[in-house]
């Protein structure tokens, strides 16, 4: 199936209020499998991490806060620990891009 058509699979299971969950699992599942961190960031259009992108695209946000949760429960990670991100003042003016041995972290 191709991603196109993947995406359109869960927008429309998101649609119905009964299978809303079963969309949003199935689409965190895939792309933890098939994404890592700097490549889910880029494909949500936050490559530059502007602040006015950052503010003004909320579901985006949303979309690459629920990943990065997920990502560090399967992955076992701690890459983008709780701590790191919720002492920033503000996501829009302190969310960057920073080489790592793991090519990603949040600063």
């Amino acid at each position: 199936m191709s991603e196109l058509n993947l995406e359109q699979l869960f927008q429309s299971l998101r649609k119905s209020p009964d299978l809303k969950k079963l969309g949003a699992d199935m689409e965190n599942a895939h792309q933890l499998a098939t994404r890592t961190p700097p490549d889910f960031f880029k494909a949500l259009g936050f490559e530059t991490a502007a602040a006015t992108t950052l503010s003004a695209d909320k579901p985006n946000l949303m979309k690459w806060l629920r990943f990065t949760k997920q990502y560090m429960r399967d992955k076992g990670t701690h890459e983008f620990s709780n701590v790191e991100v919720h002492s920033r003042k503000s996501l829009e003016t302190n969310c960057s891009a920073s080489s790592s041995s793991n090519g990603w972290v949040m600063v």
